[in-house]
């Protein structure tokens, strides 16, 4: 890993730890994911032993983390399988060792935020809605370098990456589990919808920060075909071909199609103008396609 990735992979851990251990924990409230499931799973025990543990408690904290790892086990094998080793190596270092690491490093006094020892509704919105948009940045950030958090999440990149759906919608549909668990555990409503309130929002900041599922389709008018039309078999692409005629000039010319990833297009709008300073590209959003297209997402796993 270079650098910058691994820049990107820190903040992104940071970035998301601040946005349970600040945000969420203190108002009671649980993350998603295998770590939501985690937390989940820590809190019953709790119960059921009646040990009076806090979420911020090092032996909380301490089942909590063995639990994530253990749930992760499996998952991180069907990564190796089924998405690629450099990917789940990076996923491996990041949901055993660096997640856990600032999950118990990083922390806040809980009565900052407490009115006289209570959470008020209005610490539990904003907590909510402040957290859920930091964890999702974070994620987002992390699964822009190549892999992710762990846990679901590598089942929802499975599932984006080979059947084109977006991570979000995925993620949230998996998660679900983390809600119906809570209203078990907590028996009220307000943090269930909490819960659900944080999933809809950590979906769409992923899907805004790196939605790798979007396309865009590339109409290039060119009198230069054939070098334009190398340039993208050597980016990994194909394209057709058609011809074409000018409406003003009347002059012939030639229409390239092909489709590539949001990520790729600044490189391809400069290797086209290399080219062909003169080429005519035209760019469309595209919102599916059917048959053989390869995800940018998969050349860095």
């Amino acid at each position: 890993m270079n650098k910058k990735m691994i820049s990107k992979i820190l903040v992104g851990a940071i970035i998301y730890v601040i946005g349970i251990n600040i945000f969420l924990t203190p108002v009671g409230l649980f993350t998603t994911g295998l770590m939501g499931i985690s937390q989940e799973f820590a809190a019953t025990i709790n119960i059921i032993f009646n040990i009076n543990l806090t979420q911020n408690d090092s032996t909380f904290l301490l089942i909590q983390t063995l639990t994530y790892w253990i749930m992760n086990l499996p998952i991180i094998i069907l990564g190796f399988k089924k998405i690629g080793r450099k990917f789940t190596l990076k996923t491996l270092i990041i949901s055993f060792f660096v997640i856990p690491f600032f999950i118990n490093v990083i922390s806040i006094d809980h009565s900052l935020i407490l009115d006289n020892g209570n959470v008020t509704l209005a610490a539990e919105m904003l907590s909510a809605i402040t957290g859920s948009i930091l964890i999702g940045a974070g994620m987002g950030l992390i699964i822009s370098s190549g892999a992710c958090i762990g846990g679901t999440d590598i089942l929802a990149i499975y599932m984006s990456v080979f059947k084109g759906k977006s991570f979000g919608s995925l993620n949230l549909a998996i998660n679900m589990i983390v809600v119906v668990w809570s209203l078990l555990l907590t028996h009220d409503i307000t943090t269930g919808v909490m819960i659900l309130l944080t999933l809809f929002i950590q979906s769409y900041i992923v899907d805004m920060v790196y939605n790798y599922n979007s396309k865009t389709t590339l109409l290039i008018f060119t009198k230069k075909a054939e070098l334009v039309g190398e340039y993208i078999l050597e980016q990994g692409r194909t394209y057709n071909v058609l011809d074409s005629k000018t409406g003003f000039t009347k002059e012939n010319n030639n229409l390239i199609i092909t489709i590539v990833n949001k990520d790729e297009i600044k490189d391809f709008k400069y290797g086209i103008k290399q080219c062909d300073p003169f080429a005519f590209v035209d760019l469309i959003v595209t919102d599916s396609i059917e048959g053989n297209f390869q995800n940018t997402y998969l050349r860095g796993l």
